[in-house]
Order: C-alpha cells, then sequence, then structure tokens
C-alpha cells in the first residue's frame, strides 16, 4: 500500500510539473500575441503625439483576433488623420501664398497678442527679418510719439476681444513714415473663445494726399468766388464815392452832404475789410469761434448782393454759440453757404 501510495504522489508531481510548464508556455504564448502587440501600440501612438509624424503605423498582428483588429483600426484613423492633415498644409499654403500675393502688410498673433508671422509684404517694406519683427518686435518701426497710442489701444482690444482699427505711421526700409490704415479681427473656437487674431496694414498715404489736395483745390475755388464777391462789394462803393467826390467839387454848396455821404460808403468798404480779413487772420491751432459773430460779418461782405436780388435774411442767432475749430475755416464754410444760398 505504501508503495501504491508512493507511485500515485509521483504521478502526481509529473501531472503538476507538466501542468505548470504548460502554462508558462500559455503564457509566453499570450504575451506574444497580445502584450507585445499592445506594447507596439503603445509606443508608436507616443512617437506620433511627440514627433507629429502622421506617417507612422503599429506593425499589423500576425493573427486575426481582437488585437490585430485594434491595430488595423488605430493605423486607418492614422491614415485619415494624415490625409486631413496634408489637406491642412495645402490649404494653410494656399493661405500664406495668397496673402503675400496682397499690397498690403499682412500678421497673425496668438491669443495674448503676440505676433507670429507677417506676410513678406511687410518684411519688404520694413527691410527687417523675422527674427526682428516677431512677438512684440514690431514696435521698432512705428512712430515713438504715436507708439503708445498703438500699445493702449491694441491690448484694449485684446483684452475686450473686440476688432483693433485705427490709422498710424509704419517706417519703410528707407526711413520715411507712410500712413497705414490697419485692421486686425479675432478668429474664435467653437466656444467663442479668441484662439489668434488676423490683421492688414492698407497704406493710405497717397490717398490722403489725394484728400488734402482735393480740399486745397476746393478751398481755392472757394477762396476765388469770395474774391471775386469782395470785390463786387467794394467796387461798389468806391464807384459811389468817386462819383461823390466829383458832385461835391462841382456843387460845392451841397459839398458837406456828399462827402457825408462818401465818408459812409467810405465806412462801408473798412467795414467789408475788416470781415475780409477775418478769412485770413486765421490760426495754426484750434480756437472758441462765435459762430453768431461770424455769420454776420459774412452776412455784411454780402450785404448788398443780397439786397440787389431782394434777398431777406432773416436771422436766428442764439445768445452764445461759440465752437472749437478754426475761425477761417468757419468763416469759409458760411460763406460758401452765403454765396450757394444766393447762386441757387
Amino acid at each position: 500500500l505504501a508503495s501504491r501510495f508512493e507511485s500515485y504522489l509521483i504521478i502526481l508531481g509529473a501531472i503538476l510539473i507538466v501542468s505548470l510548464a504548460a502554462a508558462l508556455i500559455v503564457s509566453r504564448i499570450a504575451q506574444r500575441a497580445i502584450s507585445k502587440p499592445l506594447a507596439q501600440l503603445a509606443e508608436t501612438a507616443r512617437a506620433v503625439s511627440r514627433d507629429r509624424n502622421y506617417s507612422l503605423r503599429a506593425p499589423p498582428s500576425p493573427h486575426a483576433d481582437e488585437i490585430a483588429l485594434v491595430t488595423d483600426s488605430f493605423n486607418e484613423m492614422l491614415a485619415e488623420i494624415q490625409q486631413r492633415d496634408a489637406t491642412l498644409h495645402e490649404r494653410e499654403e494656399q493661405f500664406r501664398t495668397l496673402v503675400d500675393s496682397l499690397p498690403q502688410l499682412a500678421c497673425m498673433a496668438h491669443a495674448n497678442g503676440e505676433v507670429f508671422w507677417f506676410n513678406e509684404r511687410w518684411y519688404e517694406y520694413t527691410g527687417k527679418t523675422p527674427e526682428e519683427m516677431l512677438g512684440w518686435g514690431w514696435q521698432s518701426v512705428h512712430d515713438p510719439n504715436v507708439l503708445p497710442d498703438v500699445l493702449a489701444r491694441w491690448r484694449q482690444a485684446i483684452q475686450a476681444g473686440q476688432r483693433f482699427d485705427m490709422v498710424f505711421p509704419i517706417r519703410g526700409s528707407d526711413g520715411n513714415y507712410r500712413d497705414f490704415l490697419t485692421l486686425v479681427v479675432p478668429v474664435r473656437d467653437a466656444d467663442g473663445n479668441v484662439v489668434r487674431w488676423l490683421g492688414t496694414n492698407t497704406d493710405i498715404t497717397e490717398q490722403r494726399r489725394a484728400e488734402e489736395a482735393l480740399r486745397e483745390s476746393e478751398k481755392l475755388a472757394a477762396t476765388g468766388r469770395l474774391a471775386a464777391s469782395i470785390a463786387h462789394e467794394i467796387n461798389n462803393p468806391l464807384e459811389a464815392v468817386a462819383n461823390l467826390l466829383y458832385l461835391a467839387k462841382k456843387h460845392r454848396s451841397d459839398a458837406t452832404k456828399y462827402i457825408t455821404s462818401a465818408e459812409e460808403e467810405l465806412d462801408r468798404i473798412a467795414e467789408i475789410t475788416k470781415h475780409t480779413l477775418g478769412f485770413y487772420r486765421d490760426s495754426s491751432t484750434a480756437v472758441k469761434v462765435d459762430v453768431a459773430e461770424v455769420t454776420n460779418g459774412v452776412l455784411a461782405l454780402y450785404d448788398r448782393k443780397l439786397r440787389s436780388k431782394k434777398i431777406t435774411v432773416k436771422k436766428r442767432l442764439a445768445g452764445s454759440a461759440e465752437i472749437v475749430g478754426f475761425s477761417g475755416e468757419v468763416r469759409q464754410m458760411v460763406a460758401n453757404l452765403v454765396a450757394n444760398a444766393i447762386d441757387a
């Protein structure tokens, strides 16, 4: 009995040893079939995340099991991301090409206002390099006298998330400043948060010069019309003075009467001259201008012409109607209104 029991123990031990060996073999096989593909999958995912290289693929599994299905799905996802990334890069390149072809200067900035891209036109105009301009380096090509206002309004726009719109000078590679109309708009994500800014700078120097030339031309034309009216207003009393002096010499008994009338005409000429000088004695800075006084002066200049055309002027002037401006330009404006009304 003892020997039989010993045989049973030997057989049982052998079975246990064989079972352990089988379990070890199965574990090794499972490790190769499951753990190794999963480790390779994880390593590929880390490489893609680190290098942004969507052309990488996880090694395919040799077995038609769940691991193979996961690996194939992962590789299909990478292929789709790679295609989308290529399309995105293509569109970005098209956008850069389009913006580089624009006559305007253009830029892009992060949500915090730091510029990370300028178009080629910007570098051509400023003569600067990307290393000098990116971030907040663009301040070096701004007029130091205007820059504080530019920075204040730009930071205010960033804080409020609202568009930035301003005209300011930018220095070119030749050292000269030109005026640019600058517009920067926010780009938002699906939640409405600003993710970046897109901006353009449009050179309006020539436009401003043309507008100034047009204003000067209009001012000269108006001055010509006014001068003609003033000459007419002065010529009439001068003729009257000449006639009255002639009559005073001819009829000495009535000389006093004629001379008095001549003096009245001379006073009228003096009044016209006084109001006329107001058009040219102008300050280089804005001052307080009494609109009522200016209007009365202009009407005095046109008084004879108004009466000759039998035009009645009804004045409704406020007791104190002062504005801040250039008195000569205000007189010119009122004179234009009166002259146009007479000729209408």
